[in-house]
């Protein structure tokens, strides 16, 4: 797996998770969202991957954040303009909202995936090449680089 880092272009939102054309990871990738707004944890989220397995194409990574103080006054979907100060659920880049990476790395791992992963930065609170940077320092330490080899013991 690599982590795919870009400025411009390459910077755009058209998926949440797991996205690939067939239906069943789409509603796989909309029951995740709303595992997320309505639980407030994305408990399923390592069942979906192991789900999904060897049918994962393209993996994007982003991250959110419930804004407790701010929920009451505007609720948690993701409505209006991404860089509001009052939404009630804030887009961040990995590391900086309530997915565990770790957790997502290793059953990416397990289940075949080693293609890119495309780091989506709409963090409000963060430049460009600033959100791009920390979403590297939190991933980078944790991708998992050598094949998996049959056991020795």
């Amino acid at each position: 797996m690599r982590i795919s880092v870009g400025v411009g272009d390459l910077l755009k939102a058209n998926g949440f998770f797991l996205i690939e054309p067939s239906v069943f990871s789409q509603f796989m990738a909309l029951a995740l969202i709303i595992e997320l707004l309505t639980t407030r944890r994305p408990r399923h989220m390592l069942l979906f991957i192991a789900a999904l397995g060897d049918r994962i194409h393209h993996v994007h990574a982003k991250d959110g954040e419930i804004v407790a103080h701010n929920v009451a006054r505007s609720g948690l979907l993701a409505h209006g303009r991404w860089d509001r100060r009052d939404r009630g659920f804030r887009f961040r880049v990995p590391g900086w909202g309530s997915i565990d990476w770790k957790r997502v790395l290793t059953e990416l791992k397990l289940a075949g995936y080693a293609g890119a992963i495309s780091v989506e930065h709409e963090d409000p609170t963060m430049g460009r090449v600033e959100g791009l940077e920390r979403a590297r320092a939190t991933l980078a330490p944790l991708l998992l680089r050598e094949r998996l080899e049959p056991r020795w013991w």
